[in-house]
């Protein structure tokens, strides 16, 4: 049996999933069975595919409900949990912005001899 394609979580929220297979990308047929089984889960309350992106957007009610679901219902592709529940909660972006910061600080205080 073939493997499955891989499939990567690029966005989460509590009501939006949105999952992404480069390897499918500008497969009409993939996205559109994809589209039609997931409608018929009880968790999703719409789906919407772009080929053109390789995307799948998932709109849902629960989100443990739905990743129960995923787990049973699954056959379409892999997806690699842990890359988004696994690593750090803190965005990355917000550690940027924290380095950034720190060294504005560290070389204002150096500048003035720690008076400001």
């Amino acid at each position: 049996m073939p493997s499955l394609p891989a499939a990567r979580i690029s966005h989460f929220t509590g009501r939006r999933l949105r999952i992404k297979i480069p390897e499918k990308r500008r497969n009409t047929d993939f996205f559109d069975t994809v589209a039609e089984r997931l409608a018929t889960w009880a968790s999703v309350e719409g789906v919407e595919t772009n080929p053109l992106t390789a995307s799948i957007l998932i709109h849902f009610s629960d989100p443990e409900r739905l990743f129960l679901e995923a787990s049973a219902k699954n056959d379409l592709f892999e997806v690699d949990l842990s890359a988004v529940f696994g690593g750090s909660s803190e965005p990355v972006v917000t550690k940027a912005a924290v380095q950034s910061f720190e060294t504005a600080d560290h070389a204002l205080r150096r500048w003035t001899q720690n008076q400001i």
